[in-house]
């Protein structure tokens, strides 16, 4: 299977890690608030449900079987949309 990445044209920042409970979301809160008062268009996305509230865009856990390679194509596609 090919994939073939969507140029994406603004800057993007990702939090991960590789556990629950590591402040991602607050992080992400801080960081979109610094930008938005530095009159930056921003969006976000989060897989934390709370972030809904935030008017983020909420994103559903992969499935178990879903590969590395399907996983970050469905990421780029979602960024390259919201990017717009």
């Amino acid at each position: 299977m090919e994939i073939t990445l969507k140029t994406i044209s603004i800057p993007n920042i990702c939090i991960g890690s590789y556990g629950m409970n590591m402040h991602k979301l607050k992080i992400q809160l801080y960081l979109n608030k610094q930008f938005k008062n530095k009159d930056y268009k921003v969006k976000s996305i989060s897989f934390n449900p709370i972030a809904h509230i935030f008017d983020y865009c909420f994103l559903n856990y992969p499935k178990n079987n879903t590969s590395y390679y399907e996983y970050f194509y469905f990421l780029n596609n979602r960024m390259h949309k919201e990017s717009f």
